[in-house]
């Protein structure tokens, strides 16, 4: 993830809405519902690092190092995955 302030941001957001959620409901399932869908919506969109996870399933225990990394990985002349 490049950019923890916003991830920080989304996660102050997130717990101000289950707080008004929890006072407005009074349920505490409602709130820990809230925060499930949150954080697996927070983890959909801000957390995903592509470069790791597009490695074999079996290699995303190690962090991933320079000797790991070829020229071909960092310039995908093809690729237009997340193209904007």
């Amino acid at each position: 993830m490049g950019n923890d302030a916003s991830f920080t941001r989304c996660l102050l957001s997130l717990a101000m809405v289950i707080v008004m959620v929890g006072i407005c409901t009074h349920s505490f399932k409602k709130m820990v519902v809230t925060y499930f869908v949150g954080i697996l919506g927070i983890s959909a969109i801000l957390l995903p690092d592509w470069d790791f996870f597009d490695r074999d399933i079996s290699q995303w225990t190690r962090p991933v190092t320079v000797d790991d990394v070829s020229p071909t990985d960092v310039v995908r002349r093809g690729s237009t995955r997340f193209v904007f």
